[in-house]
């Protein structure tokens, strides 16, 4: 009985190092890094022709710098801005891809394709854009 319930306490110890693991600040900005050599590797592409998802990329991530910084003493509206940061970056990659996609031109990818792909990324990229630079007139 002893053994099962130390059993039962390990893995549940496990459980929670676990989902905090992979859902820390730390795992976030890994996943971001993992993310950004996507965004940044063109090789079959020309780098300039994605120069403003590069400027996009780099003017966030100081905002982001920034603000994780200022919130530093509020772990909660850090992990939320490493989220919002995460999902910037995220519709940065869908945005390069679905261009990519359209610039290879395919015939079943069409500009209709192109704009239903694109609208979600480019309004959580509009209204996280917003909110950094509320956050950072704030304080």
């Amino acid at each position: 009985m002893y053994i099962q319930l130390w059993l039962i306490a390990v893995l549940l110890v496990l459980a929670v190092l676990f989902y905090k693991f992979h859902t820390g600040i730390e795992y976030i900005e890994n996943n971001v890094r993992s993310m950004k050599k996507s965004l940044f590797s063109c090789e079959p592409f020309d780098p300039s022709d994605y120069q403003d998802l590069y400027d996009a990329f780099n003017a966030m991530e100081a905002n982001y710098v920034r603000l994780k910084q200022r919130y530093s003493a509020d772990k909660k509206k850090v992990y939320e801005i490493a989220r919002d940061w995460h999902k910037y970056v995220e519709s940065l990659l869908k945005l390069k891809n679905a261009s990519q996609h359209l610039s290879v031109g395919s015939s079943d990818y069409t500009g209709e394709n192109f704009q239903e792909d694109t609208k979600e990324p480019y309004i959580i990229e509009a209204e996280i854009l917003k909110k950094f630079e509320s956050l950072l007139d704030k304080s």
